[in-house]
């Protein structure tokens, strides 16, 4: 995992579980009720170009490969 801002002691840590997760079948609601949430959390090949290209840097590249590979069909 990758901090894209400095963390202050006592601060909530959130993070993008598309970002860890490959299989095609997994998915969790989201409750975090933040603006911009995608609501159902899916697997890094499902996840939006735009939130992909942002994380792009921190993203391994076996699960940059899973993503490329779905969106090149």
């Amino acid at each position: 995992m990758v901090a894209l801002k400095p963390i202050k002691q006592d601060q909530e840590v959130t993070m993008d579980y598309s970002l860890t997760e490959a299989d095609p079948d997994w998915s969790i609601t989201c409750a975090c009720k933040e603006k911009g949430c995608r609501g159902t959390i899916t697997a890094i090949q499902y996840i939006p170009r735009k939130t992909y290209n942002r994380h792009k840097n921190h993203i391994p590249k076996n699960f940059q490969n899973i993503f490329e590979v779905e969106h090149d069909k």
